[in-house]
């Protein structure tokens, strides 16, 4: 059986300790800029969600980045998203609502140094 991720609280409603499933651990905080290798995917995290309560956040609202653009991608508003994209968390995370990386994926996430949007000349 596949190894799953694990996320659990570091600082209740800031910050969170990703365990990979290959058994590293990343520290993730809110206003971090994160880079997926295994998908060339880039974001900001926005906030996290959740109770002291749980393990670790429900899940957490992020920002992604157009690196063409070097800009964020609009997201339209609605009822239900509030114009946010949303990344679950296991194992506290509801199921059924919002982005679920695979387990390739969250072996693969890193917090980037700096701002990918600012290219250096």
């Amino acid at each position: 059986m596949e190894k799953l991720p694990h996320i659990e609280w570091k600082e209740y409603a800031n910050s969170a300790k990703i365990t990979k499933p290959n058994g590293d651990v990343v520290y993730i905080k809110t206003g971090d800029f994160i880079h997926i290798e295994s998908t060339n995917l880039f974001f900001k995290i926005d906030e996290f969600y959740g109770s002291p309560n749980d393990i670790g956040p429900l899940y957490f609202s992020y920002r992604d980045i157009d690196m063409d653009k070097k800009s964020f991608v609009e997201i339209p508003f609605s009822l239900k998203t509030g114009g946010k994209n949303f990344m679950i968390c296991y194992p506290s995370g509801l199921t059924k609502y919002g982005h679920h990386l695979n387990n390739e994926d969250w072996s693969s996430i890193v917090v980037c140094d700096s701002n990918p949007m600012i290219t250096n000349k």
